[in-house]
Parts: C-alpha cells; structure tokens; sequence
C-alpha cells in the first residue's frame, strides 16, 4: 500500500488492519511513516503492518517496496498504489 502515511493511503491502512490483514506500507519520510503504523497500532492492537521508506515515483523506491514486499511474504493479494 503506497502512501500509507496519510490521507487515502492511512485510512486504507487502518481498514485492512482491521480486517486482519497483512500491510506492508510505505511512505517518503520515515517520522511519518511511524507515526501512522504507531498510530494505526493504537487503533487495532493486534495489527500485523510492516512499513518501509520508498519513494515510489523512482524506480528505486519500486524496488525497495518489492523487495521488502518479497521478503515479508510469501505473497501478494492486492496492491494499492
């Protein structure tokens, strides 16, 4: 889920957390970036989100979110991006 840090990409965190699924998000800024997992954690406890600090409007940051994706997974069911 790109963009998890806020706005669409937060509230679309949080729902999937509360749905019980596993998220890996990301977001530019890492302070950001904990502070929406800390804060999604606040809201469903027992949320299973990983976050990582990609830019995804490079190809680098691309890569950074797959590796990490295939890393944490075994696979992916959706991608929001």
């Amino acid at each position: 889920l790109t963009g998890g840090s806020r706005g669409l990409g937060f509230c679309l965190a949080r729902e999937f957390a509360m749905k019980g699924d596993h998220i890996l998000t990301c977001a530019r800024d890492p302070l950001r970036l904990q502070r929406a997992i800390q804060a999604i954690k606040n809201d469903v406890p027992d949320a299973n989100i990983q976050g990582v600090v990609a830019d995804v409007s490079t190809s680098e940051g691309i890569q950074a979110l797959e590796d990490a994706a295939r890393s944490q997974f075994q696979h992916v069911d959706i991608v929001v991006a």
